[in-house]
């Protein structure tokens, strides 16, 4: 087994108090996320997210179960696994303060499989997975930046 990784970054004025309002808010992804008007979300009832949170994501073909592994002020992180092809991995925001009013955020995404795929993927699909990491950010960014905007941070 090998471990595929993609990496973005950006950069927002808004604190990553504000980040995780958006992103901790499960039900408003598809508000915000691209692709997420086609997948079901499965919250479990009457629990915050934290440290062994649950949720699956269902489509037409293709779940995954995610599980948060950090928590933290600063990032947020989750192991996953995919149904169909079966993947596992794990994904991460993290959130820099630059010292000037700004803030990087970062997303890693880190898929486990077999070598061969990852040489396959790397040759073929790397810059499109890229694009999809930027395309993420730039929206969770845009819905963050909305929402300091109306003053909801």
């Amino acid at each position: 087994m090998a471990q595929y990784r993609i990496e973005a970054s950006t950069i927002t004025h808004a604190p990553p108090e504000a980040v995780w309002a958006v992103l901790d808010d499960f039900r408003g992804w598809s508000r915000w996320m691209p692709a997420m008007e086609q997948l079901q979300i499965e919250l479990p009832a009457g629990q915050k997210p934290g440290p062994g949170y649950r949720l699956r994501l269902r489509g037409a073909l293709v779940s995954a179960d995610l599980q948060i592994t950090d928590f933290s002020a600063l990032r947020r992180a989750t192991t996953f696994r995919i149904n169909f092809p079966p993947f596992t991995g794990t994904n991460s925001c993290q959130v820099t303060p630059l010292g000037d009013g700004r803030y990087q955020v970062d997303r890693i995404d880190a898929i486990d499989m077999p070598e061969a795929l990852v040489g396959f993927l790397q040759a073929t699909q790397r810059e499109r997975f890229e694009r999809l990491a930027a395309e993420f950010l730039a929206a969770l960014v845009g819905a963050v930046e909305a929402r300091v905007a109306d003053g909801k941070s």
